[in-house]
């Protein structure tokens, strides 16, 4: 059988048997795996705090039929910081719920890992938590292949540039202009700033994009638009943003209208 070592980061652990625990984690060279580790709650030497979650770890795999076998398991970063505050705790768990909802198991993509590693480091130093989150989703989303073309229109081709009205189809996908009625009877309403910024996120390298800021008052449709459109992909709700809604952040879900006009400042757009 094959042995694969790896960064991985723990999403889930679940106690199976008499001693054993099921992990998921998130790993650079594997994808979404989950594996064995056999006698996890019994040995205290053998997995030392290692599978609590969103904790970044050297892991070494042995691939299985079914669940893989873990080897070893140590402990490198533990992101302590996300324990001291729901709101941090809050987006990380969105962002491994995305993770879990819209990854293949087995699919290598260490881009998308390092922006995963990345931003539960930001989420641990940032001062705005509800921000760090919605710049992952954006880039996620687009290194995933899911973030639609932001730059024209969906329906006519029409530039950004051209116009500072847009709506947004999550069911859909692409942006469509004000010459289409239809976007203001199912879209969500978005200016040339949010556009701007979603061009910006795209564009930036990795360590340049957390200069992005997303004003305060703009953040619940932004958000909102974000994770309908994952729903949308998915099928399904996603269970976390129900904590970050019961916070008080203002994010508020379902598949009402909303507007996320003015959506950026313009100033920090340049990275």
């Amino acid at each position: 059988m094959k042995i694969i070592e790896t960064e991985a980061i723990v999403l889930h652990a679940t106690d199976t048997g008499e001693s054993d625990r099921v992990v998921t984690f998130y790993t650079e060279q594997a994808g979404m795996v989950s594996g064995m580790a056999k006698g996890a709650r019994r040995s205290r030497k053998r997995f030392v705090n290692a599978f609590e979650p969103f904790s970044l770890v050297r892991l070494t795999l042995r691939e299985r039929r079914r669940l893989a076998w873990i080897e070893a398991c140590k402990l490198v970063e533990a992101h302590l910081v996300l324990r001291n505050g729901m709101d941090r705790w809050a987006a990380a768990a969105l962002a491994g719920e995305v993770l879990r909802s819209m990854v293949p198991a087995g699919e290598a993509q260490p881009e998308l890992f390092g922006l995963f590693k990345e931003t539960l480091s930001r989420l641990c130093t940032e001062r705005d938590p509800l921000n760090a989150v919605i710049l992952f989703l954006l880039r996620f989303m687009d290194l995933a292949g899911y973030l639609p073309d932001f730059e024209r229109c969906g329906l006519c081709g029409r530039a950004a540039h051209e116009d500072r009205s847009w709506w947004w189809l999550p069911g859909v996908g692409a942006p469509i202009c004000s010459q289409h009625p239809e976007g203001e009877r199912m879209g969500l309403a978005l200016d040339l700033g949010t556009v701007r910024l979603i061009g910006q996120v795209k564009r930036l390298d990795l360590l340049r994009l957390w200069r992005l800021r997303v004003r305060e008052d703009k953040k619940r449709a932004l958000l909102s638009a974000l994770t309908r459109w994952v729903e949308s992909q998915t099928h399904r709700p996603l269970k976390s943003v129900r904590v970050l809604e019961q916070l008080g952040t203002g994010v508020a879900f379902g598949l009402g209208g909303g507007s996320a006009s003015g959506g950026v400042k313009d100033a920090p757009l340049s990275g």
